[in-house]
């Protein structure tokens, strides 16, 4: 059974997040991952999951200080996050419809976009990217919600993906497209992609080129453009 939380490990847990947030500098990666040990001893021990209490038959949310984060205004929060992680992000609620939608974690409890979806969950945490999903006969849907509420990506996409240099990957049909973690959305009119050189390519059609920082396709060959243009590379982004 895990211990109940004190004022002191909260301190703690306040103290490491902003060393690992700030990154300082002169820091090691040894002492770094010496915080990171830390911090997951402290997650083992105690119990850091922000909680649920009723008032009326609604529900509300508080963190382990006891901080109400969101009033009772909602039926539930299908995921409850640690005390450590997202902070800084909206938390997920299910209104009386059972629908889904993100809503402000800063104590108004206030719906950052319609409740409509039918399933939502965070990629791209640091960005604050949500994928969320409607469901369309036996199949689902998709599309991407910032931490504003913004709709980035349309929800009506096949999938979105997650790629591993911080540029989610999206698809209907045949197609795809991109989402960039500046926000940039190209839609899904490429045929295929490769991700196995230095920068992203995509083929549209019988034409291979670059996507730039700003969506822009840049065929192969045009090298002047390419020498202007910021692509978008693989070990960067």
């Amino acid at each position: 059974m895990k211990q109940t939380v004190t004022a002191e490990v909260v301190a703690r847990i306040d103290e490491i997040n902003g060393i690992i947030n700030t990154k300082q500098p002169g820091m090691t990666l040894e002492e770094l991952d010496a915080l990171y040990a830390e911090l997951e001893g402290i997650t083992g021990e105690y119990d850091l999951f922000d909680f649920p209490f009723e008032e009326n038959g609604k529900i509300g949310l508080k963190d382990i200080t006891g901080k109400v984060r969101v009033p009772t205004l909602y039926k539930e929060f299908p995921v409850l996050y640690p005390y450590h992680l997202f902070r800084n992000l909206p938390v997920l609620a299910r209104d009386f419809n059972d629908k889904l939608a993100i809503v402000a974690a800063d104590g108004t409890g206030k719906a950052l976009c319609d409740f409509e979806y039918d399933s939502i969950y965070i990629e791209f945490a640091s960005d604050g990217f949500f994928v969320c999903a409607k469901e369309e006969g036996d199949d689902y849907v998709e599309g991407v919600i910032n931490s504003k509420g913004e709709l980035l990506v349309p929800c009506e996409m096949d999938s979105v993906y997650e790629m591993i240099y911080n540029c989610m990957l999206v698809e209907k049909g045949n197609k795809v497209g991109f989402l960039l973690s500046n926000g940039t959305f190209t839609a899904p009119v490429y045929d295929e992609y490769d991700d196995s050189g230095s920068f992203l390519q995509v083929r549209k059609g019988d034409v291979w080129g670059y996507l730039s920082v700003n969506g822009e396709f840049i065929p192969e060959g045009d090298d002047e453009l390419i020498e202007k243009s910021v692509l978008i590379a693989l070990d960067s982004f």
